[in-house]
């Protein structure tokens, strides 16, 4: 990775990496994406990623923050786009290693990402699912993935993802 990662950041890499389901809580800032984003690529250097992938659900705001940082610190790990009106699910072989996509297209696509299995489900800005009566969290519940991290700079709101984790143990 081309980035000096800070002790606590090692450190929670580290536990992610080794949990199915982590909720990485931090101030904004902080950098919860880059150790996510270590995290995968520690994923994809170990062969964790040859069959399965990561499907990333971002708000539509974070979807170019999301392809600055994984171009700038992870270059080796391949990422595609799953979002906007002429949006094409790559398949077999054309996938890469990390599917970014809106969780407004998630909900929309529902059937089609859910029928795929996931290495790695990424929750960015995971309040967005804290009422587990919507449709947009029962799509993102719905997702079979190995492994969960969500991730959150809104600790106030935080306790409410209880529900998203204890839907993928």
């Amino acid at each position: 990775m081309k980035y000096k990662a800070h002790d606590y950041q090692q450190y929670a890499t580290d536990f992610i990496i080794g949990h199915p389901v982590s909720c990485l809580i931090l101030d904004m800032g902080l950098g919860k994406t880059l150790q996510v984003i270590s995290a995968v690529l520690e994923l994809k250097n170990t062969g964790e990623l040859k069959k399965k992938k990561v499907l990333a659900v971002l708000p539509t705001t974070l979807i170019a923050n999301w392809t600055r940082e994984l171009t700038k610190f992870a270059p080796t790990v391949t990422f595609g786009v799953y979002h906007g009106a002429d949006r094409q699910l790559p398949a077999g072989a054309d996938m890469p290693d990390v599917l970014l996509t809106s969780y407004g297209t998630l909900r929309r696509d529902y059937d089609l990402l859910s029928a795929l299995k996931w290495r790695l489900l990424i929750i960015d800005e995971a309040q967005a699912v804290k009422n587990p009566g919507t449709a947009q969290t029962a799509a993102v519940r719905g997702i079979k993935a190995q492994q969960v991290i969500a991730m959150t700079g809104t600790p106030v709101e935080n306790l409410s993802l209880i529900h998203i984790s204890r839907a993928h143990e």
